[in-house]
């Protein structure tokens, strides 16, 4: 029983290792920022309700990404 348990996690040690062996590291370092920007007049209507609807808010995300030989560049398809 005891050699059963051992031979198991070998393989799935094993397994482990050559999954990671063949994989490519995606993403090195990544960074996100938020800004929100409040304007100073806020304009509002003659019944007193604001036209400006909220803080505009921006979001920046950085992504590092290794380039290493015979790899393709990424290619951005969507963003939000």
């Amino acid at each position: 029983m005891r050699n059963v348990k051992y031979s198991f996690l070998l393989c799935f040690i094993t397994a482990g290792f050559i999954g990671r062996a063949q994989s490519v590291a995606g993403i090195k370092h990544s960074y996100a920022f938020l800004t929100e920007h409040q304007p100073g007049n806020i304009m509002v209507r003659p019944d007193g309700v604001p036209v400006h609807d909220g803080p505009d808010t921006l979001l920046t995300v950085y992504l590092e990404m290794p380039v290493t030989k015979g790899t393709a560049p990424v290619v951005w398809k969507n963003a939000w």
